[in-house]
């Protein structure tokens, strides 16, 4: 091999191995990205199965007020 050839192949190699640097870089960002995500939804599935439970609860006790207020118009 000539030093010519030599030389263009180590250029090309270090090419490629900044390329690839810069994938893994993305890929990390990606994953890490992802993470955030879920954890974002994990979240908001909580808050949501949290505000799902307050308004059973407000409809539970809304129903027994009703229930309270007949009888107690039935009474009189």
């Amino acid at each position: 091999m000539e030093l010519d050839e030599i030389a263009d192949q180590m250029r090309l190699l270090s090419q490629v191995m900044e390329e690839s640097d810069y994938d893994m870089r993305q890929m990390r960002r990606q994953t890490g990205l992802l993470r955030e995500r879920a954890g974002v939804n994990q979240r908001m599935q909580e808050l949501i199965d949290r505000r799902d439970s307050i308004l059973s609860s407000f409809q539970r006790e809304k129903e027994s007020w009703h229930d309270e207020i007949k009888v107690h118009l039935g009474n009189r």
